[in-house]
């Protein structure tokens, strides 16, 4: 960072904020002394450039690095090691406690993606310490999750939907066309959308077999205990129970009768051949619409589906283009006790009572 100012410090000073200084006076009261600083900016420029040589490297190399130290720890914090490094003698030095171990811990797995060029260049410009770069950061590059801004890419791609089903150019797209064919296939029928809340239970869901019904999220939960299964299935919560769904089956190896539509960063193990993946549009979540207090819904699912807060909206959407008439809501509690927040809790010790009898 170019340098202009002067600055007269203490010893005890954060670095941050000898930002923008050229030349710094630093004392210490306690001793009396002091030393003068003058800033290069041929060193610094150098030193930036080495600096972006070694982060290069490392965001390339990044999961062989943690390997190596992970595999080399216990030697790195080893007394043979640094004697060795640090070319001491080692008759002067011995480990003092030999019950001493080295702490062990849970190793994270290794999930690393780099940042496109475009990031990179745009971090690189403005670094993090600066305050337009921590703007860009905190309302762009890294927004939090259920914003527009964390996952712009995927936005792109409701709008170039959008464009295809304005112009009638759907047919190009092929998770468009597929989704097409669910359009007022239960025009005037009546279906039922089973939320997960304490007031659902087992009984409520086998009355329904002979109805059209959805299931939503962790209804999935129930399906050991019951050979009921929804007639549709609809998943949004993608960073929660969804996460699991990669590694763990659902319960009888489908996740219901016909068709399930799935959050498009879902990557469930169980596949049926009959998984639509669907775009979740997070504009709902704006300052500016929130305080108004209005709610986007699509009409077109193929194009996607407006986040509203709630699977159960989601599958409203869904249910909606489908033609059902009359959708009915149950399990979708208002409020309820903490102590019990899903319906299988305590199903469980129900079903287990009755085979202890």
């Amino acid at each position: 960072m170019p340098g202009i100012k002067t600055k007269y410090i203490n010893y005890d000073i954060k670095y941050a904020s000898l930002l923008g200084v050229r030349k710094i006076f630093c004392y210490n009261p306690e001793t009396g002394t002091g030393y003068y600083l003058k800033k290069s900016r041929i060193k610094a420029w150098k030193c930036r450039r080495k600096f972006i040589r070694l982060r290069n490297y490392v965001e390339k190399n990044f999961t062989q690095i943690v390997e190596k130290w992970r595999k080399g720890f216990k030697e790195l914090v080893g007394l043979d090691h640094w004697i060795r490094v640090l070319d001491l003698d080692p008759d002067n030095y011995e480990i003092r406690d030999e019950k001493i171990k080295v702490p062990s811990y849970e190793l994270a797995p290794l999930t690393y993606k780099r940042d496109g060029s475009f990031i990179r260049s745009i971090k690189h410009t403005f670094p993090w310490y600066s305050r337009f770069g921590k703007y860009l950061r905190n309302h762009f590059l890294n927004a939090p999750h259920f914003t527009v801004r964390s996952d712009i890419k995927m936005h792109c791609q409701f709008f170039k939907r959008k464009l295809l089903s304005i112009f009638g150019l759907s047919a190009l797209n092929k998770n468009m066309r597929e989704i097409k064919k669910f359009k007022n296939i239960h025009k005037g029928e009546r279906c039922f959308i089973t939320c997960t809340g304490p007031s659902l239970t087992i009984e409520d869901l086998e009355s329904l077999e002979n109805e059209y019904t959805f299931g939503v999220n962790s209804i999935t939960k129930a399906y050991p205990l019951t050979d009921w299964r929804p007639t549709y299935y609809v998943l949004i919560d993608a960073y929660a129970y969804g996460e699991t769904l990669k590694d763990t089956d659902v319960c009888g190896e489908k996740f219901c009768k016909d068709s399930a539509f799935l959050h498009y960063r879902s990557n469930p193990k169980t596949r049926t051949g009959n998984e639509y993946f669907i775009p979740i549009n997070y504009s709902n979540h704006w300052n500016g619409r929130m305080k108004k207090g209005k709610i986007k819904i699509s009409k077109n699912i193929a194009v996607g589906v407006y986040d509203c807060f709630t699977v159960t909206n989601m599958a409203i959407q869904i249910a909606a283009y489908m033609g059902f008439k009359d959708i009915y809501i149950i399990g979708a509690d208002a409020t309820y006790k903490l102590e019990k927040t899903h319906f299988i809790e305590g199903e469980f010790t129900k079903k287990l009572k009755e085979a202890l009898l």
